[in-house]
């Protein structure tokens, strides 16, 4: 396991259990907890989709998707990258890069998982570079899963 971040449920949303640093993963989290809709197909469609707090650039040529956080949303004295500027401006310290077949069938794994009422999570980045996710009953059986992994 490359990364992982730990979540706890409450009410029906997952939240990180680690502090708030905005690392690649942490990212992606937040997108899923805020901006994310099952419903919402822009982001596939189009190569730069804004949200609440998360920009996603879709790079067509790659077929990967970078989900951020919108710095600028926050410090207004940051511009908001214009169009044909914002492959240059995602990197890894500012997104969480991810296969868009990967994001996919995350989302369908992350839809089911959250209907198990599961009160722990962990979404992680495999040895492959995938992101997937898991859910637990307990904090300790999840802390076990990661020890061993």
């Amino acid at each position: 396991m490359k990364q992982h971040i730990s979540l706890e449920r409450y009410n029906n949303h997952f939240y990180s259990l680690q502090p708030d640093t905005f690392e690649d993963l942490r990212y992606f989290v937040e997108f899923l907890s805020t901006d994310y809709r099952n419903h919402d197909q822009k982001l596939f469609n189009q190569a730069i989709s804004f949200y609440n707090s998360s920009f996603v650039y879709h790079d067509f040529s790659h077929d990967f998707l970078y989900i951020g956080f919108s710095e600028w949303e926050i410090k207004t004295e940051i511009p908001v990258p214009c169009d044909h500027a914002f492959p240059d401006y995602v990197h890894e310290m500012n997104s969480c890069k991810i296969d868009v077949e990967n994001f996919k069938n995350f989302v369908i794994k992350w839809t089911t998982l959250k209907k198990k009422l599961s009160p722990f999570a962990i979404i992680y980045r495999n040895d492959s570079d995938l992101i997937d996710c898991k859910a637990f009953n307990s904090k300790e059986e999840m802390e076990l899963f990661i020890k061993n992994y």
